[in-house]
């Protein structure tokens, strides 16, 4: 078994408390995309998401096979008898996944962004319908008022000018696929020192098996450059903090973070950026945005991702498994130190661990089964359509503040149904952040940035 398919098996079994059997059933089912050529690319979208989950995902049908969901725009092209997912909508500007057939079809011209959007939404609706029962809320029927979403026009050109990504796993992958739907120009540098594994495949919608072992920066950008006509990307395969061209103090004007810690994301606060556009997920139940600019008048990176004791205690979880101490795992990637002592516990190649991440290491040998009653919830990988979702509204959000500056800073809602727009707050800073309680963070910040 692939560590990919490992990885989405502990999923199913950890959060939603299925056994080995169940788990292995659900994820082995076959899905039915039937959907007409005019929406190809609803279709592609679809197939990239559905495909890092299920085993079996097919654009048309094949003799012999039983499928467990199909999907559809127009009934009339119905090849199964169900259960069905529908994509239409029920009136204008509201567009429907359904169980049950929409009122009305859905429209050819709709933007390609809600074409990916909608290929979030449905593969959970597939998967629920797999599934049966979620232990959480959730809907058979969820709608995208277009109107209440969407505030701008999402043909608008906008220039991002020098953009830094941090993070190139499922989050980033997801976020450049979500973007490449707009007009966007400027650069964007993809910043991560990371190197793409076996277990980055089920969610990393632009990874496939020939390119581990290589730089998730290098590949990313290889693989998405040609869907921007405008936009410049960059790799840049190193930490954030150690990129050598800064030009000066106030070299980080923007910051897209898709980093995968709560100690990351307060690292990359220390950076001190201008201004920050962050997506994460919270298992497979919520999804979180937030965004702040300096001057600031809300929440950073480290109110928002204060530390918390389940965090210390994840990260002691991890120190003693791998063989360090907490300090090493505190310090975010493995130096050569503690690469020598995890090596010796694991008979690994020494060399090959430096600059990795401690949560991706620790994820990895879950997910190859060597590490025996240690899977922890905070380093497992939610499915490809919650971090999927997380970079299309990061993508969203990156778009709209350039042209309509709502005045939002956080959002949290679920994948699992309608969109709360009632959700969206302006949360202020926190009496606990590190960042903004220490006056030397805050003064240098007010220099920066004024």
């Amino acid at each position: 078994m692939s560590t990919s398919a490992r990885e989405n098996l502990l999923a199913l079994q950890n959060f939603l408390g299925l056994n080995q059997e169940s788990s292995e059933r659900i994820l082995g089912s076959s899905i039915l995309i039937s959907i007409e050529i005019e929406f190809q690319t609803l279709t592609d979208f679809l197939k990239n998401i559905l495909e890092r989950t299920f085993e079996k995902v097919h654009t048309s049908p094949e003799v012999g096979i039983t499928y467990s969901c199909e999907i559809l725009v127009d009934p009339a092209n119905k090849v199964t008898r169900g259960p069905y997912i529908f994509i239409g909508q029920n009136e204008e500007n509201a567009l429907v996944i359904s169980k049950i057939l929409p009122a009305r079809k859905l429209p050819l011209d709709i933007h390609p962004f809600l074409h990916f959007l909608i290929s979030c939404y449905a593969s959970g609706l597939v998967f629920k319908t797999v599934v049966g029962r979620l232990p959480f809320l959730s809907q058979d029927e969820i709608t995208i008022e277009v109107d209440k979403l969407v505030k701008i026009d999402l043909n608008t050109r906008i220039d991002i000018g020098l953009t830094h990504l941090a993070g190139a796993g499922a989050i980033g992958n997801s976020f450049l696929l979500a973007l490449s739907t707009f007009s966007v120009t400027g650069e964007l540098k993809v910043v991560d020192p990371d190197y793409v594994s076996d277990g980055n495949l089920n969610r990393c919608l632009f990874f496939t098996s020939q390119d581990i072992d290589q730089r998730k920066a290098d590949v990313l950008v290889a693989k998405a450059q040609h869907l921007f006509d405008s936009l410049k990307l960059t790799p840049i395969p190193q930490e954030l903090a150690k990129i050598t061209d800064k030009s000066d103090g106030s070299w980080l004007v923007k910051l897209v973070v898709g980093v995968d810690s709560r100690r990351a994301r307060r690292n990359l606060q220390m950076e001190i950026p201008r201004e920050v556009f962050d997506a994460s997920t919270t298992g497979i139940s919520e999804v979180v945005i937030h965004h702040h600019k300096r001057p600031l008048s809300g929440a950073c990176l480290g109110c928002i991702y204060v530390k918390e004791k389940q965090e210390e205690a994840h990260e002691a979880h991890v120190a003693e498994v791998l063989g360090v101490t907490i300090e090493h795992v505190k310090q975010q990637f493995i130096n050569e130190e503690a690469a020598s002592l995890i090596a010796k516990r694991y008979s690994l190649e020494k060399n090959e661990l430096i600059g990795i991440p401690y949560d991706t290491l620790f994820k990895q040998l879950c997910g190859e089964g060597k590490l025996k009653n240690a899977e922890d919830r905070q380093v497992l990988a939610p499915l490809a359509f919650v971090s999927a979702l997380a970079g299309a509204y990061l993508a969203l959000m990156l778009v709209e503040k350039h042209i309509s500056g709502e005045a939002y800073n956080y959002w949290k809602f679920s994948p699992w149904g309608d969109i709360n727009y009632r959700l969206r707050q302006s949360i202020p800073t926190n009496s606990d952040c590190e960042f903004c309680n220490n006056p030397s963070f805050v003064k240098v910040a007010s220099k920066l940035w004024g």
